[in-house]
């Protein structure tokens, strides 16, 4: 079972490994609302992989599955540890980071910050996507053209990195 949301642009992308699994010919869930912990529909899973949610139910959720047998894997690819005002966030990440049995990030840096929080097993994944997200676009004139997507987590990097003055 994969728990991600189409709602968070980067959840999406995290997800295609396991999609892939699902190419290859093994059962995979796709819970792309991430409704299921709420509902209780994911037991019977042998692994259930989420992507960034860390709140209350959750972790209540997660708590029940690896009391029932369930592997867990816990991915996130963002440093919710430098979030101004984050000290509830990160109290929340280093729970699930202890329930999971393998976590997943995108960085070798990120994956030493989860160890020191306490996840027992940490993987690095690198994002890639599919050549299908590469297709060609027309140019858009003589300028140059940037494109940037950021959550909310991303404000206090904008800010940092002077990013508005730089462009």
């Amino acid at each position: 079972m994969v728990v991600t949301s189409q709602r968070v642009v980067n959840s999406v992308y995290r997800a295609l490994p396991l999609l892939e699994l699902r190419r290859a010919g093994w059962q995979v869930e796709l819970d792309a609302e991430g409704t299921a912990m709420a509902s209780g529909q994911l037991r019977g899973f042998d692994v259930v992989h989420v992507f960034r949610y860390h709140e209350r139910e959750t972790r209540r959720a997660l708590r029940a599955l690896r009391e029932a047998g369930t592997a867990i894997v816990w991915d996130n690819d963002d440093d919710f540890g430098h979030i101004p005002g984050s000290d509830r966030i990160h109290e929340q990440v280093a729970e699930v980071l202890r329930l999971a049995h393998v976590v997943t990030t995108t960085s070798s840096a990120l994956a030493e910050q989860y160890r020191e929080r306490g996840a027992a097993e940490v993987r690095v994944v690198e994002n890639y996507l599919p050549d299908y997200y590469a297709a060609e676009r027309p140019p858009r004139g003589d300028g140059l053209t940037i494109g940037w997507t950021a959550a909310a987590e991303h404000r206090a990097d904008l800010r940092a990195l002077g990013l508005r003055e730089t462009l």
